[in-house]
């Protein structure tokens, strides 16, 4: 006797077009948050470098001090017309002549020059402001910037050496009070003007 194989359990079913919608939109959603991931580890790993770079730019000045009694804060220094804006010191780190005539050379460079820094240290973004806050506020750009902060403005009378720097994001322990820095009237009000007016969120105490 010959028996046949019913087909009726072996029916194929294909996916219906709503299932395959679901399928698509579960993938997209898991793509997403695998992006949100990866950009935050990204983004911490740059604000990571920022600390690490801001501690070495500190060594670098306060090499630089040790051979020289100064912060850089001279107009005489680094080649005679000084570093940062009208070359006294303070300003954006990496701004020179080049990107902007009121520098007469960047304060990276006059540690360069003096031997203090190997290479250039620059925001891992590559930010690099050429004119000011409103180029900042127009390019979104990550940077760095150096204070020195008048010694009449200390109780210690010593001029204070400030070192800033704008993270991706904020964790707790952070330096991220720079309103607090200075209450007292010019110029020791300079600084509470670079978080409002250059977006910095984060600074270092070199002196």
């Amino acid at each position: 006797m010959t028996f046949r194989r019913s087909n009726k359990n072996n029916t194929q079913r294909g996916f219906t077009i709503i299932e395959v919608l679901v399928t698509i939109t579960i993938i997209g959603i898991l793509a997403s948050m695998t992006i949100v991931v990866l950009n935050s580890a990204k983004g911490k790993a740059r604000d990571a470098r920022r600390k690490h770079d801001l501690n070495e730019i500190a060594t670098a000045l306060v090499l630089y001090h040790s051979k020289h009694g100064t912060w850089i804060e001279n107009t005489s220094e680094c080649g005679g017309s000084g570093a940062g804006s009208s070359g006294n010191g303070s300003g954006w780190f990496n701004v020179g002549h080049s990107q902007d005539s009121g520098y007469p050379k960047s304060i990276a460079q006059c540690l360069i020059d003096d031997g203090d820094m190997s290479t250039e240290v620059i925001d891992p973004t590559g930010g690099r402001i050429t004119s000011g806050a409103a180029n900042w506020q127009a390019n979104n750009e990550y940077v760095y910037m150096k204070y020195n902060q008048d010694k009449s403005c200390s109780t210690d009378n010593l001029m204070h050496v400030y070192l800033f720097a704008r993270l991706e994001s904020q964790v707790s322990g952070d330096n991220t009070a720079i309103n607090q820095l200075s209450n007292s009237p010019s110029p020791c009000n300079d600084l509470t003007s670079v978080d409002t007016n250059y977006g910095m969120n984060y600074y270092l105490q070199v002196q």
